[in-house]
C-alpha cells in the first residue's frame, strides 16, 4: 500500500501515521498542510512566530487530544470550530492577541482538563457552559478584558473544583458580586 505524504516546513509528515506534531519558527501563517494529518492528537505550535487567524480548517484534526498554540501574534476569534474537537483535552491558546467572547459551545469540550486562555484581548462575559466541563483541573483566563457578573453557579463550580479564583479574575474587569 502506498503512503501518502505532505511537506510542511521542508519535512515531509505521513498523512496516515503522523499522530503527534512540534513546529518551531513558522514565523508566519498557519501551514494548510497540518489539516491533511488527519489523525493527530498533538499540535504544538507553542512560540513559532504564527500570525493571522486561527484557520476554521482546525476542525478538521477531529482526533486531537491536545492543541497549544501559545505564545504567537495570532488573532480575531477563536473558531468555533475548536469547540467541535470533542476529544482535546487541553487547550492552550494564550499569549496571543484573540478577541471576541468566549464562544459559549466551549462546553461541547467534556474531556478538557486544561484551558489557558489568558494574556489575549478575549472580552465580555464568561460562558456559563464552562461549568460544563467536569474534567478540567487547570483554567486560566487572566489577563483579557473579560467583563460582566460572575454568577453563583460559576463561584460554585469554581469551589467545588478548587480552582484559584484569581486565575479568573486577575486583569479582568469582572464582578463578584451575583445580579
Amino acid at each position: 500500500m502506498k503512503s501518502s505524504f505532505t511537506k510542511i516546513l521542508d519535512n515531509s509528515y505521513n498523512i496516515n501515521d503522523t499522530e503527534e506534531l512540534e513546529l518551531f519558527n513558522i514565523n508566519g501563517y498557519f501551514p494548510k498542510e497540518i489539516f491533511k494529518l488527519k489523525n493527530l492528537r498533538i499540535l504544538k505550535l507553542k512560540g513559532s512566530g504564527l500570525i493571522g487567524s486561527i484557520p476554521i480548517e482546525i476542525g478538521n484534526l477531529k482526533k486531537l487530544s491536545h492543541l497549544d498554540l501559545s505564545l504567537n501574534k495570532l488573532s480575531g476569534f477563536i473558531p468555533d470550530q475548536i469547540f467541535e474537537l470533542i476529544n482535546l483535552s487541553s487547550l492552550n491558546l494564550k499569549s496571543n492577541f484573540l478577541n471576541g467572547l468566549i464562544p459559549i459551545k466551549i462546553g461541547n469540550l467534556k474531556k478538557l482538563s486544561h484551558l489557558d486562555l489568558s494574556n489575549n484581548k478575549l472580552e465580555g462575559p464568561i460562558p456559563i457552559s464552562i461549568c460544563s466541563l467536569d474534567k478540567i483541573w487547570y483554567i486560566d483566563l487572566t489577563k483579557n478584558c473579560l467583563s460582566g457578573y460572575i454568577s453563583e453557579q460559576l463561584l460554585e463550580f469554581i469551589s467545588l473544583k478548587k480552582l484559584p479564583l484569581n486565575n479568573i479574575v486577575n486583569g479582568n474587569n469582572l464582578n463578584l458580586h451575583t445580579s
